[in-house]
């Protein structure tokens, strides 16, 4: 499930200030003018732009990311999939799509941290057209994709064993991985031993996720 969808078992909304001039009466002396903090579409409240207790009611704030929202991580924090290294120069630039995946290991570790970070898309991307998982289209895959990564929280990833596969375009990775079921969370942590299966593209080199399996799941 680390890598795959729950098929197979899937904005941030920041609030802008301008000030808001308010226009005088034609007839009559001016009033003073006041500044009001735009607030979201979405409230039909607004707050005096240094009025800190109309603010503090939530009047204002931005609104709270939908579930299953896309993460963003700067580039200087560590990265999820375990290699110690910051995120920006390690899964980051797969993501980016500045540089494909031209080792299984590097494939695999990229797409754990897009489902930790709840990027479907490089998921999506990155699975083979082949793969038993990517039914019907990819809007439908999208969605089980998101599925799982709502459900999901994952806290580690560690790589066992690489063996060849059954061509010298497929490899299979042994790896154990560490996640909270949202829907489960009496069952505490999970511990899970799963293989998955990238097969490479001759001509370009870059590899796809084809498939995993569940070896075990240690509660």
């Amino acid at each position: 499930m680390m890598l795959r969808s729950t098929s197979q078992l899937h904005c941030s909304t920041s609030s802008r200030s301008a000030a808001v001039q308010v226009v005088p009466p034609v007839l009559g002396a001016p009033r003073a003018r006041t500044s009001y903090a735009v607030v979201p579409s979405d409230q039909n409240q607004r707050c005096p732009a240094r009025d800190v207790t109309c603010q503090a009611k939530g009047f204002g704030k931005p609104a709270p990311k939908p579930a299953g929202a896309k993460i963003e991580l700067a580039p200087d924090q560590p990265c999820p999939c375990g290699t110690g290294n910051n995120y920006g120069a390690c899964c980051a630039p797969y993501h980016a799509g500045q540089k494909a995946a031209m080792t299984p290991e590097s494939l695999l570790r990229s797409r754990y941290t897009a489902y930790a970070l709840k990027n479907a898309e490089y998921i999506a991307d990155t699975t083979h057209q082949d793969s038993p998982e990517y039914q019907g289209s990819r809007p439908v895959y999208l969605q089980a994709v998101r599925a799982t990564q709502r459900r999901a929280q994952f806290k580690s990833l560690t790589i066992e064993k690489t063996v060849p596969g059954a061509s010298a375009d497929e490899v299979v990775i042994s790896f154990r991985a560490a996640w909270a079921d949202k829907e489960r969370p009496a069952i505490g942590l999970i511990d899970r031993v799963e293989t998955s299966t990238f097969v490479r593209e001759p001509k370009t080199g870059v590899w796809s996720y084809m498939k995993s399996d569940v070896v075990k799941d240690n509660k």
